[in-house]
């Protein structure tokens, strides 16, 4: 932000916990220059309350939205209610690792693109999940993943790191750095342990 509006308007990091949090929200609020928070998940779990209420917003980030997994999660539950709580313009999401393994952590993150999107958690698990005859808490397959790659791609826009990355060339350089004679120690014992 800092950037691009050429210092003339600013991104504030809530890092305060405690009652200092409601604080920090509210100092950053009152800034002229402020176009926006940021918030970790944990804060938004704690503090959900307080950013529906005071906090103005009209658009929605989340980085490394594959920790929205569960829908039993507060951390997700609370993302989803903030959402919800009020018309957001955009929503975008933003991981690297958009599944962690597991087709089904797909579904919090498609929620919170949109309700509209997928639909309860429960039909989103019997759409793509095989479950146990024995054990409907047991999952032993997936199924209809061709659909649900079209649903993600229909969502979705794919950056490889090269697209999004404008970083110099990488520059090696060795520096040698004189150890202590504690140090010279513990180096010779691990190599004689060897």
């Amino acid at each position: 932000m800092d950037f691009h509006s050429k210092s003339k308007h600013k991104l504030i990091p809530i890092t305060a916990t405690g009652k200092s949090r409601e604080k920090k929200i509210l100092e950053a609020l009152e800034d002229t220059d402020c176009r926006g928070i940021v918030v970790t998940y944990d804060t938004c779990r704690v503090a959900k309350d307080l950013l529906k209420e005071k906090v103005p917003f009209t658009d929605i980030i989340l980085d490394e939205s594959h920790s929205l997994r569960s829908p039993k999660s507060g951390k997700t539950k609370a993302v989803l209610e903030l959402i919800t709580s009020k018309p957001v313009n955009r929503r975008l999401l933003l991981s690297g690792t958009p599944s962690l393994g597991s087709p089904l952590h797909l579904w919090a993150q498609l929620k919170s693109l949109g309700e509209f999107i997928v639909p309860n958690s429960w039909h989103f698990l019997n759409t793509y999940a095989i479950r146990s005859p024995y054990n409907k808490h047991i999952i032993t397959g997936y199924k209809n993943l061709d659909q649900l790659n079209d649903l993600v791609t229909s969502v979705s826009l794919r950056k490889t790191a090269e697209e999004c990355l404008d970083l110099p060339d990488r520059v090696i350089q060795v520096v040698e750095v004189p150890a202590s004679s504690k140090t010279r120690k513990l180096y010779n014992e691990t190599v004689k342990a060897k």
